[in-house]
């Protein structure tokens, strides 16, 4: 497995050379064409992972004049790449937030929020996919559906995602808090199970929700509204510990439910902002231009998650706890924009009134006035901590592969959380954008 590892991360920084918009259209090709089935190329025998002899493929990608097209063949589901379907339910914020907000609440998410990978808005504030998204896909899960949103034709056999924009872990009883996140699983579950008693065979049965993946990724909310309500810093940490204890509790509902699989993410960067940089007063900035209180905060409460899931993980002793440190991840690709090929880092891809942060509280992205960044001006994104990719407003291109293109940075910075979280679906053990 550590070999596998090591050979994709090569391979990743090789193609890192390559010509970037070449290097996005590849990549995306790549995903296209395995999601459209099994490929009998001998070449393309790694690409064939759990297929038969027999297997057929369902489309082929072609890419024509910049454009991605895929002409299918048949109207069958996907063939699976894995031998059992990943299972995996998600709890959070916006950071994972699939669609629940706009199920949910009817709080409209407009254009451009999903123009570039789904063509239309689907809920996500961002125009693609989010890190949950190629998660699923380096998996060969299908993306998650949100749990409130009855139009989408899902049946959940492959998880739920329960995440809603905004959410945070206190106050615990409102909507969409990650106890109510967790109250609205409880249902599912038992609902589920009694639909199985009853013969259902393609519902998530007992064993299913024992071996799925529970994601929390949920914090960064709570941290961001002590500094909104005027908090001093000191006043801020004090309520860390309330925040952990609620997640030790989920993590804790979740056990006694029969989870055993937990992938926890801390918090990123919130100084780093162009939401927070543009309200807060500009004089504890670093020397990347990010609020160090705000930054100082979310380290402390990275610091006492990281304990937590320690600590769990030695009186859970069945359980198998991930702990995510997204925040070194992002803070480096600020850090180190220039180097990884971004300037302009704190200023975001989708919003209103131009450098240095392109927001504005009264014309948010999808809003009358919106502005979108151009293609000369690479910027990593992070309206509500989400890593967007940006528009090419002088070719009117979509640029594919840009949240590809972090991502990859993502999984490579991420290299043994990953192969935890491999460890944790051994049906499924790939990785290979």
């Amino acid at each position: 497995m550590k070999k596998k590892m090591k050979k994709e991360m090569k391979k990743m920084e090789n193609e890192d050379k390559m010509d970037s918009i070449g290097l996005e259209d590849e990549i995306e090709v790549r995903v296209q064409r395995r999601l459209c089935g099994c490929s009998h190329d001998k070449r393309m025998k790694k690409d064939n992972v759990g297929c038969q002899e027999n297997e057929e493929k369902k489309c082929v990608v072609v890419l024509q004049n910049g454009h991605i097209n895929i002409m299918w063949l048949a109207v069958d589901p996907v063939v699976s790449h894995c031998k059992n379907k990943p299972i995996i339910f998600n709890f959070g914020d916006s950071n994972s937030d699939t669609g629940g907000l706009l199920a949910g609440l009817g709080f409209p998410v407009n254009y451009p929020n999903g123009r570039t990978f789904f063509r239309r808005s689907t809920g996500r504030l961002s125009d693609g996919r989010l890190l949950i998204d190629f998660l699923c896909q380096s998996l060969d899960a299908s993306l998650l559906s949100p749990y409130l949103d009855s139009l989408t034709g899902s049946k959940f056999t492959n998880g739920a995602n329960f995440a809603v924009v905004g959410s945070s872990t206190l106050p615990k009883y409102v909507p969409f808090s990650l106890n109510i996140q967790l109250m609205q699983f409880i249902h599912f579950k038992a609902r589920t199970l009694e639909l199985v008693t009853s013969g259902s065979q393609s519902l998530i049965n007992d064993e299913g929700f024992r071996n799925a993946l529970y994601m929390i990724d949920i914090g960064q909310n709570d941290i961001a509204d002590s500094f909104a309500k005027n908090l001093s810093y000191a006043q801020a940490i004090k309520r860390i510990p309330s925040i952990t204890a609620q997640i030790k509790s989920a993590i804790q509902t979740l056990y006694d439910e029969d989870g055993r699989n937990f992938w926890i993410h801390n918090t990123g960067p919130l100084g780093c902002l162009p939401q927070k940089l543009s309200l807060a007063q500009k004089k504890d900035l670093d020397s990347y231009g990010c609020l160090s209180s705000y930054n100082a905060a979310a380290v402390l409460f990275n610091e006492a998650l990281r304990h937590l899931c320690q600590t769990m993980r030695t009186q859970l002793k069945d359980a198998n706890i991930v702990y995510v440190d997204i925040y070194a991840v992002k803070y480096d690709l600020i850090a180190n924009s220039t180097k990884f090929g971004f300037s302009s880092p704190l200023m975001a891809c989708c919003g209103n009134g131009g450098p240095p942060y392109n927001y504005n509280i009264g014309v948010t992205c999808g809003q009358h006035g919106y502005q979108l960044a151009s293609a000369q001006v690479l910027k990593l994104a992070v309206i509500y901590l989400l890593l967007l990719y940006c528009y090419h407003e002088n070719n009117g291109l979509e640029n594919f592969g840009f949240s590809l293109a972090v991502f990859k940075f993502v999984l490579t910075k991420l290299r043994l959380e990953l192969e935890a979280l491999l460890k944790l679906t051994p049906s499924c053990q790939r990785l290979d954008f």
